[in-house]
């Protein structure tokens, strides 16, 4: 993974695009109904080289770099032994990344090709998790993205319910399906602690509502510069 993220990194984002392209290309003459399929798996396929690229290249971490502890960080959104908490370890098949940015603010559009990550006075917090899914499972690729900032001198922060509002928060989803609008948590509690001039550690269990039901998300993890 590693030295693909590198070779992509250092490619121009037509030969990127072009990568893209190359490996969703059909080996028959399409139909209609195909073409349409396949202008949605290359719009999601986009999103998720974007988003790797966007979150990935800004620093490459090596790997027996270890994260620093936070002994001071005494949460309270997560219980004790939950389960389906995102870490820095990440799940089974998915890839994450937990970035921190300086000089930043959130800037929140429909586009999907352009950063929310804007240059600001804030410093913002970006999360991204990723999968291909099943090998033997067709269009259960999703990637899911949740963004927040704080002021730039706060050293912790702990927020519940409508003082998410103060953070700016956002989560969005990219998948195979049809609402993939960004969303503002219906519930929940997230708090957050500073370790070092470059790492924090937060911890979150949030809710957000879909016409189909409430999706949780929760996580604890460090975010890196």
């Amino acid at each position: 993974m590693g030295r693909v993220l590198k070779f992509l990194c250092s490619a121009p984002v037509f030969l990127n695009l072009g990568i893209l392209f190359y490996l969703a290309k059909p080996n028959f003459p399409p139909s209609c109904l195909f073409k349409k399929k396949l202008m949605k798996k290359i719009a999601v396929a986009a999103f998720a080289l974007f988003l790797l690229v966007a979150t990935g290249c800004k620093k490459e971490k090596l790997p027996n770099e270890k994260l620093p502890e936070c002994p001071d960080c005494a949460f309270s959104c997560l219980e004790s032994l939950e389960p389906d908490v995102l870490t820095n370890a990440c799940f089974v098949r998915y890839t994450c990344s937990f970035l921190l940015r300086k000089d930043s603010r959130l800037i929140y559009s429909e586009s999907n090709t352009e950063s929310y990550v804007r240059p600001g006075s804030k410093l913002v917090f970006s999360l991204a998790s990723s999968t291909q899914g099943a090998p033997n499972i067709a269009d259960d690729e999703i990637t899911e993205v949740l963004y927040f900032e704080l002021e730039p001198g706060m050293e912790s922060f702990s927020a519940e319910a409508g003082q998410m509002d103060l953070l700016n928060l956002r989560f969005q989803r990219h998948c195979y399906c049809y609402d993939t609008d960004l969303k503002k948590p219906t519930g929940g509690c997230m708090q957050g602690q500073r370790i070092d001039d470059s790492h924090w550690k937060v911890q979150g269990n949030l809710t957000f509502s879909y016409d189909f039901g409430t999706v949780p998300f929760k996580f604890e993890a460090v975010f890196s510069e």
